[in-house]
C-alpha cells in the first residue's frame, strides 16, 4: 500500500505520529487532523478520517 516512500521520510512521519498520539493522550485535540492527514498519506484513513479496508 505504501508507494514510493522514502525510510528515512517514513521514519520521520512515524515519529511525528507518535507526537501526535503522545498529544491526543495528554488532551489535545487539535492534533486529530494532523494525525488523519498523516494516515491519509499513507492509505490508512480516507479524506473524511475514516479508516481505509487493507483487505479490498
Amino acid at each position: 500500500m505504501i508507494k514510493d516512500i522514502q525510510i528515512d521520510e517514513l521514519w520521520m512521519d512515524f515519529k511525528l505520529l507518535g507526537f501526535y498520539w503522545d498529544s491526543l493522550m495528554g488532551g489535545d485535540t487539535h492534533r486529530v487532523e494532523d494525525a488523519q492527514k498523516l494516515l491519509h498519506k499513507y492509505g490508512l484513513m480516507d479524506a473524511d478520517g475514516f479508516w481505509v479496508d487493507q483487505d479490498e
